[in-house]
């Protein structure tokens, strides 16, 4: 195997195994949304362009792990 892709594995690997060791699933809910949008809100128009940033920095990380090799 490629080393490039050993590491990716091993990235991959790493960061699934940190989501359910810190158990973020409980955060990525609809009810922490609702719970934590003020929060959300009050961040946004302080920061805005970090918000946005941040936003389409994690969709576009999203998307191409989504798509088989479209990150190799």
């Amino acid at each position: 195997m490629n080393s490039k892709k050993i590491i990716l594995l091993i990235i991959a690997v790493l960061a699934v195994g940190l989501f359910f060791w810190f158990d973020l699933g409980s955060f990525l809910t609809l009810d922490a949304l609702k719970a934590n949008r003020q929060a959300l809100l009050d961040f946004y128009a302080a920061h805005r362009l970090v918000t946005v940033a941040g936003f389409m920095a994690i969709y576009i990380i999203q998307t191409a792990l989504s798509l088989p090799g479209a990150a190799i």
